[in-house]
């Protein structure tokens, strides 16, 4: 729906990539799925890469093993320019050229607030539903219940509408610049992420 020229295609892999690269935040880094590769697991690099991350599966099916340099909580800036938990940014990372045939990630969901914004449903939803559960069934009746659905506050949808709309351009420029390191051989694949709450 933007009115920026930027799409992502659909995309078949058929043959091995013998230079595969796995960049991105916890989608593409297997937050949750450990246990995690030493050295990513603290003390001072909580980047959790999972031997289940679906880079490792991938990487596996076709017989190679990938640079992997997904990292848990990264942004666009830490793909591009910053460092990140203490990692330099994966843009600098060997095999980050024209070396690469294959370069997958999952970026932006931080820049847009995805944990904050999680939390806070989370957090309405118990509030409302401890707040809810103390009123006499009358004052429920009567809906003076806490609503317990964020997606039901415009103010709060609004807001989250609002910075994933700003994500656009720092996500557009981080693949551009992926594109300028590696070439034009290199197949960069831009996952999504899952639909985490229902459409209401």
């Amino acid at each position: 729906s933007s009115a920026v020229d930027f799409a992502i295609g659909e995309f078949g892999i058929n043959a091995p990539h013998r230079n595969y690269v796995a960049l991105g935040d916890s989608y593409s880094s297997g937050e949750g799925v450990p246990p995690f590769f030493a050295g990513t697991d603290g003390p001072s690099d909580y980047c959790h890469r999972s031997p289940l991350a679906y880079s490792q599966v991938l990487g596996a099916r076709y017989g190679t093993t990938p640079k992997f340099y997904a990292c848990s909580g990264a942004v666009t800036s830490n793909i591009t320019s910053t460092f990140h938990n203490p990692e330099p940014p994966q843009i600098t990372r060997d095999g980050v050229d024209s070396t690469a045939d294959l370069l997958t990630l999952t970026i932006g969901g931080n820049d847009a607030g995805f944990a904050d914004t999680l939390k806070a449903c989370i957090g309405q939803k118990l509030k409302a539903d401890a707040f809810n559960a103390a009123l006499p069934r009358v004052a429920r009746w009567l809906g003076l219940g806490r609503e317990p659905s964020c997606a039901r506050s415009s103010t709060f949808t609004s807001a989250v509408h609002q910075r994933i709309d700003n994500v656009l351009s720092p996500v557009r420029n981080t693949y551009a610049s992926l594109k300028s390191a590696t070439g034009e051989e290199t197949s960069i694949i831009g996952a999504g992420y899952p639909h985490l709450f229902p459409s209401d």
